[in-house]
C-alpha cells in the first residue's frame, strides 16, 4: 500500500460522480475527478512520455471527429491514454494527500496500477438499463462536435452518434473481471435503488460516519472577531456545544503592540458575550509547553491580533505547531483574529497554509461570498470571514 494516499478514497464504476457529490456536500471532503484533470495533465504530457496521450488519433485514422472512430479503436485509445495518465494522477493526489484531510477521487483510472496501491477503493456495479452516457451533465455537449457539423447531412450525424454510442455503451451487467481479480469491493444498485441507499453502503465501507464530520477541520477566520450576529451563531455551530458547556483557549501572544494590548478586552468578550463561561476560558502565551492531550480539553482556539510574523515565530519556537495543527485535524475549532487570521493562510514563510490562500484583514472593501481558489488573495472586512469546514473553503458573511 502506498501511505501517501491512505486519505484518498478512491470511487470507481457508474454514479461515482453522483456519489462522490453527496460525500463532499455532507463532510466537507475535497473531489479529485479524473476527468476534469485530463485537459490539465494533456498540457504536461509530451510525446516521449506519453506518446498516446499526445497522439493525433484522430488525423491518423483519417477521420474528421473523434467518435467517427471504429469503436475498437476509441476503446484502445482510452486504455492506452489511462495507462499513460495514471501516474501524473497519482503524482497530484500525493501532492494534495498533504493538504487535505480527505480526498475523494473518482472517475476512470488504469486500475490495474492504483487498485494493489490504494487502501480505500469502492466499484459502484450497476444493473440499471437506463443508463445514458452522453445525458450525464458533464458529458452532454461530448456530441457537440457531430451535431453542429454544417458539412455533413443529418444522416451522416445520426450514424456518427450511433457509433459514438456502440464505442461507451456495455449490455453487460455482470460485474467486470478487473473488479474481481483486484479484489475491489463492489457495491451493488439498479433502478429501484435510492442515492440515499448507495451513499449510506459507500459510507459505511469507508467508515464515514459521524465521527468523520466531528473530526474535519473547523476554521473560521476574521478580521475583526465575532463582530456580527452572524459569525457568532457561525461560532457557536462549529463547537457543537451550548456555551456554558464550551471550553476555549484564549491566545493573546501577537498582542505585542499597544493598539493590539487594548483590543484583548474586547476580544475576550467576543467569548463572554456568547454565553461562554469565564472559568471555561483559558489564557495561553506559550511561556509553557502544551501537548496534544492537553489540547484535548478544549473545545476552540482563539488566536487575537497583533503582529503575525511574531505569532508565527513563537508558535514555532515554542513547539506548539505539532500539537495545535493535531488539534485541529481532530476537529478542534480554530478562530482566528487579525494576525490569526493570516498566520492560517499563505502570506508569511512556513505559515500553518491551513487554506491555500492569501488574507489581508481590515480593509474597506471585502472579497464577496463564493469559494476560495488556490493562491488568489482574500480581503477581510469586520463582517466577512473565511470558513473551512473539512475540505471546503470559501468566503462568509
Amino acid at each position: 500500500m502506498n501511505d501517501d494516499l491512505k486519505n484518498v478514497y478512491f470511487i470507481w464504476g457508474r454514479g461515482k460522480t453522483t456519489i462522490a457529490s453527496r460525500l463532499c456536500e455532507k463532510y466537507g471532503f475535497y473531489i479529485y475527478s479524473t476527468d476534469d484533470a485530463r485537459d490539465r495533465l494533456m498540457e504536461t504530457a509530451t510525446p516521449e512520455n506519453q506518446p498516446n496521450m499526445c497522439r493525433d488519433w484522430i488525423g491518423d485514422y483519417g477521420v474528421q471527429d473523434f467518435w467517427q472512430l471504429p469503436p475498437e479503436v476509441i476503446a484502445l485509445r482510452e486504455k492506452h491514454f489511462l495507462r499513460e495518465m495514471t501516474p501524473l494522477i497519482i503524482k497530484e493526489l500525493t501532492e494534495l494527500s498533504s493538504q487535505h484531510h480527505t480526498i475523494i477521487c473518482e472517475g476512470d483510472i488504469d486500475y490495474f496500477a492504483v487498485a494493489p496501491i490504494a487502501k480505500n477503493k469502492i466499484h459502484l456495479h450497476s444493473l440499471s438499463q437506463a443508463f445514458d452516457f452522453f445525458d450525464r451533465p458533464d458529458h452532454c455537449d461530448m456530441l457537440d462536435s457531430v451535431k453542429l457539423r454544417s458539412d455533413i447531412s443529418c444522416e451522416d450525424k445520426a450514424k456518427i452518434i450511433e457509433n459514438a454510442y456502440k464505442a461507451v455503451r456495455t449490455d453487460d451487467t455482470s460485474i467486470p473481471e478487473w473488479v474481481t481479480e483486484l479484489g475491489v469491493k463492489s457495491i451493488q444498485w439498479d433502478d429501484s435503488t435510492t442515492i440515499e441507499k448507495t451513499l449510506s453502503d459507500v459510507e459505511k465501507y469507508f467508515g464515514f460516519d459521524r465521527e468523520c464530520i466531528e473530526k474535519a477541520p473547523k476554521i473560521l477566520l476574521t478580521s475583526n472577531g465575532l463582530e456580527t450576529e452572524f459569525l457568532e451563531k457561525v461560532f457557536l455551530y462549529l463547537i457543537k456545544k451550548e456555551p456554558e458547556n464550551a471550553r476555549v483557549m484564549f491566545i493573546p501572544t501577537a498582542a505585542v503592540y499597544p493598539d493590539a494590548i487594548l483590543v484583548l478586552p474586547k476580544c475576550m468578550n467576543d467569548l463572554l458575550k456568547l454565553g461562554i463561561k469565564k472559568e471555561n476560558i483559558q489564557v495561553y502565551d506559550m511561556h509553557s509547553t502544551l501537548s496534544a492531550e492537553d489540547l484535548k480539553k478544549f473545545d476552540a482556539l482563539y488566536f487575537t491580533g497583533g503582529d503575525p510574523a511574531y505569532l508565527l515565530n513563537r508558535i514555532n519556537l515554542s513547539g506548539f505547531r505539532i500539537p495545535l495543527l493535531e488539534f485541529i485535524n481532530n476537529g478542534g475549532v480554530f478562530l482566528g483574529v487579525s494576525a490569526g487570521s493570516i498566520i492560517a493562510a499563505n502570506n508569511l514563510s512556513e505559515s500553518l497554509g491551513l487554506v491555500n490562500c492569501e488574507i489581508y484583514v481590515h480593509c474597506r472593501e471585502g472579497t464577496k461570498q463564493k469559494e476560495i481558489l488556490p493562491g488568489e488573495k482574500i480581503f477581510l472586512t469586520k463582517e466577512n470571514a473565511v470558513l473551512l469546514y473539512g475540505d471546503k473553503s470559501c468566503i462568509i458573511e
